[in-house]
């Protein structure tokens, strides 16, 4: 064949034995590398769906007002990881409704990731990243697999703004 008698010199050039294998080291080198790239970008990734979930609806406020369509609301478990996470959306001129937002418990067959809430775990909230007080209307905010709740959400914020003066140059 053509083909198979033009790649025999590329592979014998890149350090396998007459072109029948691959060198081992090299391979060895490339799937480490890729095994690492791998784990790093799912250690960065944000919210990391599992088959474990607990879904979370409710009115969510900012400022005393509901919050506008676009904000964000994001769930974390009691370590910190960020396991959840729903962009507000009006509905029916409604202003501040969220959910059903899914927010993942850690997968039991993955050692090496935490991807998310245990058992007994009280969920946090954040309304537009800022820390959001819950108040239970049916359920709770401790996490379990496969459950629903009905949690308002209030945040504060404020804007800073500064003003700037301009003097009239007189000529």
């Amino acid at each position: 064949m053509e083909i198979s008698r033009n790649l025999r010199p590329i592979a014998q050039s890149a350090g396998t034995k007459k072109g029948n294998g691959v060198n081992k080291r090299f391979l060895t080198a490339i799937l480490a590398t890729g095994l690492i790239l791998i784990l790093a970008s799912i250690s960065f990734a944000d919210v990391i769906p599992t088959p474990n979930w607990k879904s979370f609806l409710g009115m969510a406020y900012y400022n005393g007002q509901p919050a506008p369509a676009g904000s964000i609301i994001d769930a974390y478990d009691e370590d910190g990881i960020h396991c959840g996470t729903f962009v507000v959306r009006h509905f029916d001129d409604t202003a501040g409704i969220y959910g059903s937002m899914a927010v993942y418990g850690d997968d039991p067959y993955s050692d090496l990731i935490d991807e998310g809430a245990e058992s007994g775990d009280m969920i946090s909230f954040e309304v537009n990243g800022r820390p959001a007080s819950t108040s239970a209307i049916d359920g709770n905010v401790f996490w379990a697999p496969q459950d629903l709740a009905e949690i308002d959400l209030g945040a504060t914020g404020t804007i800073c703004a500064s003003a700037a003066s301009f003097v009239e140059e007189k000529l």
